[in-house]
């Protein structure tokens, strides 16, 4: 996004400005003219956007626990419900690759969001424990929500979060199970 979007936005924007004193004496071209450019100023926006909540600085700042913390204020802050927990026996900055960490605060976040968006629950717990012996991390999310499809939950049909999150670990090297809790979901 940053090396090729952004620059073609910027490009085309000040094509568009070309364009300005070509269109001045045609009210019905100016006012498309504006849009358009209104238009390509939000989309420029929005990139800017995603790529700095890709980047994700909170970890380099406050370390992967805290930011984690945050998440789940952010996401109480501004929901009512669902309730959100977090249970955890990480210290502020665990000894974990940067990249694996922003991989993980991605996966969590989306769990997060999609609980929040999907599944009309009134808890989310958010769980992360650390096998020191295995240097692994064991992260569940649940809720007490309507639960998912089957079909959705085994990655038919499934949405770009969840396919966003099954690439994200398997990258980490680990496993992504969804599960309901009622085996007629």
């Amino acid at each position: 996004l940053h090396d090729d979007v952004n620059p073609n936005l910027v490009l085309c924007k000040n094509e568009l400005k070309r364009l300005e004193s070509y269109v001045k004496d045609d009210q019905k071209a100016s006012k498309i003219l504006t849009s358009v450019q209104e238009l390509l100023a939000d989309a420029y926006s929005q990139t800017r956007d995603i790529i700095k909540n890709t980047r994700i600085e909170v970890i380099d700042s406050i370390g992967f626990t805290a930011a984690l913390e945050s998440l789940v204020a952010h996401y109480t802050n501004i929901s009512e419900k669902p309730a959100i927990t977090l249970e955890h026996d990480l210290p502020k900055r665990p000894a974990m690759p940067e990249a694996s960490a922003i991989s993980a605060y991605k996966i969590i976040r989306e769990a997060i969001f999609n609980a929040i968006k999907h599944s009309n629950a009134a808890q989310v717990r958010v769980s992360i424990h650390h096998n020191k012996a295995l240097d692994t991390y064991k992260v569940e999310i649940t809720d007490d929500g309507v639960g998912m499809k089957a079909t959705a939950r085994n990655g038919e049909h499934a949405g770009i979060g969840l396919i966003d999150m099954r690439e994200r670990v398997r990258v980490l090297g680990g496993a992504l199970k969804i599960q309901a809790a009622d085996p007629a979901n």
